[in-house]
């Protein structure tokens, strides 16, 4: 939890999935990370759609993603990478924790989970 709290997280993660790690419900702080990220793809894409479908239209052509500091040369295969590791995020994280009873994870995976989803939120573009 502290490397957490020490951390430069987005304001997505910073808030209730952060106080749901610190109070210990680690495979739920999770979800709801992913879940944010999930709305926030829907908000700036303007997509209506969810999980995997969502990220596969939201990111196929790199306009929601932020590559000003990806070299020209490997600015087409970063976008490319970056539209499946969302779906993937969709269907290996977020589904697994919203659909049915998961296992309890152990706090060191959540946390790795975490950053990840908190990466993913870096890598957006923000209107300013």
């Amino acid at each position: 939890e502290e490397h957490l709290r020490k951390h430069d997280l987005d304001p997505n993660i910073s808030s209730e999935p952060l106080q749901l790690f610190s109070d210990g419900h680690f495979n739920e702080s999770v979800r709801k990370a992913a879940e944010r990220l999930e709305d926030f793809v829907q908000e700036i894409s303007n997509i209506d759609s969810s999980g995997r479908d969502l990220m596969a239209n939201a990111f196929k052509d790199g306009t929601y993603i932020n590559i000003s500091k990806i070299q020209h040369e490997n600015q087409k295969g970063f976008i490319e990478g970056f539209k499946f590791l969302t779906m993937g995020t969709m269907a290996s994280i977020r589904n697994i924790f919203s659909h049915g009873d998961e296992e309890r994870r152990s706090p060191e995976e959540c946390f790795e989970m975490l950053l990840f989803i908190n990466w993913l939120f870096r890598c957006l573009k923000v209107s300013e």
